[in-house]
């Protein structure tokens, strides 16, 4: 099942890993560049100019002033046209990546833009949300974890040489029961941050191997606004009435959870916080620990495929 969020992009990028998207989204603007004709033979005026805000991304973007999410590679070119004769313009080398206060040239939506001259594209998409903090830099959090000769970070080996022991979840805060569940929010250990998550416990005579569980992998909320018991309210109600343990994790820079704030695509935090919660459920009690599966939507989709492919104990996930 796949499931498509507000933010075609972002769902779009979510199935494909950060190099293949990266490398998609350049071989898209060299064809388009390829297809143009020479310099000064098409004016590429901007009927409007766009100063980036806050949580903006190019397809919202596009979609507010072209009436088309999928046109951002044209505000790409023509805003890098402009580039070329008005300073003024920010220069997109990196489609993922905005900074608040850019200044952005929407043209007419279908003009063929000028050429523009491809700029090499980052292998480690940033997070597909406006940030006057993101630059060129790679993240502190990433570098931090570079070795001289060991395995990239952001590899598949990376995350197979880590260990994901957990904890057994700690409940902090008893919440409001459901209708025939107990919900709680809880706490467990990864990387050595205290992680939050929300959990619901069917009530009645649990089975014999325990109940069975779903990790629920929610979908990029500015960190900033994200609380625990909103958004998804009906899904988390609808597997916890079907008899399931759901542990709903807040990753690291998230509501109370300790850590910053990296985003999934270019830092391996997040997914390796949902294999510790893996871990961490197992020692709960009253979870089977063989019946564990991954629900994930959006950027959760992201965690949920990697995390399977890291851990061969997860055998079911849906995105």
């Amino acid at each position: 099942m796949s499931t498509l969020t507000a933010d075609p992009l972002q769902d779009w990028l979510s199935r494909r890993g950060p190099a293949q998207a990266a490398a998609l989204i350049l071989t898209g603007v060299l064809l388009l560049a390829g297809t143009l004709p020479a310099a000064g033979q098409a004016q590429n005026a901007c009927t409007q100019d766009v100063i980036v805000q806050p949580g903006d991304t190019l397809s919202r973007i596009a979609g507010r002033t072209l009436g088309n999410v999928a046109a951002f590679a044209q505000i790409v070119a023509a805003t890098n046209a402009q580039a070329g004769r008005d300073a003024s313009y920010a220069t997109i080398t990196n489609p993922n990546v905005l900074a608040v206060g850019w200044k952005l040239c929407i043209p007419v939506a279908g003009q063929t833009p000028a050429p523009v001259v491809a700029q090499p594209v980052s292998p480690l998409p940033a997070p597909l949300t406006a940030d006057s903090n993101q630059g060129t830099e790679e993240p502190s959090a990433l570098a931090e974890r570079r070795t001289p000769d060991g395995p990239h970070p952001l590899t598949i080996a990376y995350l197979r040489d880590q260990a994901f022991p957990g904890s057994a979840p700690v409940i902090e805060q008893t919440l409001a029961p459901g209708s025939n569940y107990r919900r709680y929010i809880v706490s467990y250990r990864s990387e050595g941050l205290k992680i939050n998550g929300l959990m619901t416990v069917p009530n009645g005579p649990k089975p014999a191997s325990g109940w069975p569980v779903i990790v629920f992998n929610h979908g990029y909320i500015p960190p900033e606004v994200y609380r625990p018991t909103e958004r998804y309210v009906a899904y988390v109600d609808g597997f916890a009435r079907a008899g399931y343990i759901v542990l709903r994790p807040d990753y690291r820079g998230h509501a109370d959870s300790e850590g910053e704030a990296t985003g999934a695509y270019g830092d391996p935090g997040y997914t390796i916080d949902v294999i510790n919660a893996v871990s961490s459920i197992k020692q709960y009690p009253d979870a089977d620990p063989n019946r564990i599966g991954l629900w994930g939507h959006s950027m959760g989709g992201y965690i949920t495929a990697r995390a399977m492919v890291v851990r061969g104990d997860i055998r079911a996930g849906v995105i």
